[in-house]
């Protein structure tokens, strides 16, 4: 069936300082421009939201995640956002 990949901001409580900082920064910059920035969920609410519609959770990948699959080998010290989780689903069969 088809898939989709979403990108999706968790809401404080799972945020470190450092993070915490960073979507406050963040927040600021989409002010700015006249954006709303107000949709954060936990994991389990994102994972509700997904199943809610057809979907089915294939993988659901924390920052921890991505940095060992796709930034690890880096030598730039580049992460990927704290604040960011992905999850991969399928339509429901």
């Amino acid at each position: 069936g088809s898939e989709v990949v979403l990108s999706y901001d968790v809401n404080e409580r799972f945020l470190d300082e450092m993070a915490r900082e960073m979507v406050n920064e963040e927040s600021k910059l989409v002010a700015a421009v006249h954006e709303p920035y107000t949709l954060k969920f936990s994991p389990a609410e994102a994972e509700g939201l997904v199943n809610r519609r057809g979907m089915v959770v294939i993988e659901h990948l924390t920052p921890d995640d991505l940095y060992d699959r796709y930034f690890s080998a880096r030598s730039d010290g580049l992460r990927p956002s704290a604040a960011e989780y992905l999850i991969a689903a399928r339509v429901r069969r």
